[in-house]
């Protein structure tokens, strides 16, 4: 009878080590998944800043109203919190990996980051157009 119990033991500890390596690796992919997002976040910022800043020198578009401002403002704001994020699931990348990993946190800053882009966007777009008055 103590063999069967102890046979339970291993079986027990066996899926528990085989649920905890699961869900370590269900993380690692989560901070893989997030860390594309904030790449191709970087990426499609950078590119908007830069064509903002070469319409803005060969005199194209017009940055200096107060709308054009913030929304450039916006897209720069963005750019430095998907950085952010970058830098942070790096090192959270290099510590030992845990099972309490929650995205909750880096899925706000994505959120974050795409509402600023897209404002910064429209700002800048809406104005270049004439559809803000300011």
């Amino acid at each position: 009878m103590g063999s069967f119990r102890g046979g339970c033991s291993v079986a027990n500890n066996d899926l528990d080590e085989h649920r905890r390596r699961w869900e370590v690796q269900r993380n690692w992919d989560a901070l893989k998944l997030f860390f594309e997002c904030f790449k191709y976040f970087t990426t499609l910022t950078t590119a908007t800043a830069v064509a903002l800043l070469v319409l803005a020198l060969y005199r194209d578009l017009d940055l200096s109203s107060t709308v054009a401002e913030s929304g450039v403002g916006a897209l720069g704001g963005a750019l430095l919190l998907s950085l952010i994020g970058m830098v942070y699931l790096i090192v959270r990348a290099l510590a030992p990996m845990s099972v309490e990993f929650s995205s909750t946190g880096i899925a706000m800053l994505m959120l974050l980051i795409a509402i600023l882009f897209f404002a910064g966007l429209v700002a800048v777009v809406g104005d270049a157009t004439g559809l803000f008055f300011i």
